[in-house]
C-alpha cells in the first residue's frame, strides 16, 4: 500500500510539472516547430500541449531541449571565438580538449582505462563549464529571448533529473530536483503539488540528506532504462 501511494504521488508530480511546462510555453512556438518539422501532426501537438499522452510529451520536450541545447552550444563557440573574448579563450586548449574527448570515447567503447580517462577529462571539462556559465550569465542579462529559452532547457533538465532520481532511488537527487521544481508549482497556481515538493515535507534539506534513502526508497528501485538524449 505504501509503495502504491508513493508511485501515485510521484506520477502526479511529474504529470503536473509537464502541465506547468506546457502552460508556460504554450504560445512560444514549440507547437509550430514540432508540426513544421514533421515530428508530430497538428492534432497530436494540440493534445500534447494540453497535457495528454505522457510518453509523447516527454519525447517532444526532450527533442526540443536537445535542439535548443545544440543551438546554445553553437552560440557559445561563436562567443568563445569572438575577438573580444581572447582572454577567455586563452584559458582553454580546444585541440587538447577535443583529443581528450575522443580518447575518452574510444576508452568507453573498448572498456579500457575508463576510470583514469574519466578523471582526466573531468578536470579539463571544469574550465569549459566555467566558461559556459560565464557565457550563459552574460547572454541572459543581454537577451530576454536567450533567457526565455535557457529557462526552458533548465526546466526540462530538472524534470528529467526528478524522473531519474525516482527510477534509480537516488534520494539526494530527488531532493535537489524537487527543490528546483517547487517555485514553478507556486508560480502556476498548483499549490497542492508545490507543498508536495517542499523539502520540509521530508524533514531535511538537500545538504543534510542521508546517503541512505528512506524505507520506501530502500526497496529495490525500478531500473527502467532511460532513453538517451544528447551527449
Amino acid at each position: 500500500m505504501e509503495i502504491s501511494r508513493r508511485i501515485s504521488h510521484i506520477t502526479h508530480i511529474t504529470l503536473n510539472f509537464l502541465a506547468v511546462l506546457g502552460k508556460r510555453y504554450q504560445s512560444s512556438g514549440i507547437a509550430d516547430v514540432l508540426v513544421e518539422s514533421d515530428v508530430y501532426g497538428p492534432g497530436t501537438v494540440t493534445s500534447l500541449m494540453k497535457g495528454k499522452s505522457y510518453n509523447r510529451r516527454v519525447s517532444a520536450h526532450k527533442l526540443t531541449m536537445e535542439a535548443l541545447f545544440r543551438l546554445r552550444w553553437q552560440a557559445f563557440i561563436c562567443w568563445l571565438n569572438a575577438e573580444c573574448q581572447h582572454p577567455h579563450k586563452a584559458n582553454l586548449d580546444q585541440k587538447g580538449l577535443v583529443s581528450s574527448m575522443q580518447s575518452f570515447h574510444l576508452a568507453i567503447k573498448s572498456k579500457e582505462d575508463v576510470p583514469q580517462r574519466s578523471m582526466s577529462i573531468t578536470v579539463e571539462l571544469k574550465t569549459v563549464m566555467e566558461l559556459f556559465e560565464t557565457f550563459r550569465e552574460q547572454e541572459r542579462a543581454r537577451s530576454p529571448m536567450f533567457s526565455f529559452w535557457d529557462e526552458y532547457i533548465r526546466m526540462v533538465m530538472m524534470f528529467l533529473q526528478f524522473v531519474m532520481a525516482e527510477r534509480t532511488g537516488n534520494w539526494r537527487l530527488h531532493l535537489a530536483a524537487a527543490s528546483s521544481m517547487t517555485p514553478y508549482f507556486f508560480a502556476h497556481d498548483r499549490h497542492n503539488y508545490s507543498r508536495s515538493c517542499l523539502l520540509s515535507r521530508h524533514g531535511t534539506t538537500a545538504a543534510e540528506a542521508p546517503y541512505s534513502v528512506p524505507e520506501v526508497h530502500g526497496r529495490r528501485p525500478c531500473h527502467k532504462p532511460l532513453k538517451p538524449t544528447f551527449l
